[in-house]
């Protein structure tokens, strides 16, 4: 019961924290997501159908990559 209340407290503290600074709000949900998927990239490369690896791989380089004679977009 007591962890339950904890976690309630945190929580409400995050969405006080977030009204307070309207802009930081929108920006953490994103940043964790983002976070989460650097630490996990090595994840999301080896399990992602070819597609979405092209996709997340082209978007690591600047410059058209190409992949069997075809160039990534």
């Amino acid at each position: 019961m007591l962890e339950r209340y904890t976690k309630e407290a945190s929580t409400m503290k995050q969405q006080i924290e977030m009204r307070e600074s309207p802009n930081r709000g929108n920006i953490e949900p994103k940043q964790s997501y983002s976070i989460s998927l650097i630490n996990n990239i090595d994840i999301y490369i080896r399990d992602a159908p070819v597609r979405i690896n092209i996709k997340l791989i082209s978007s690591m380089f600047p410059e058209k990559i190409e992949f069997g004679g075809k160039t990534a977009q």
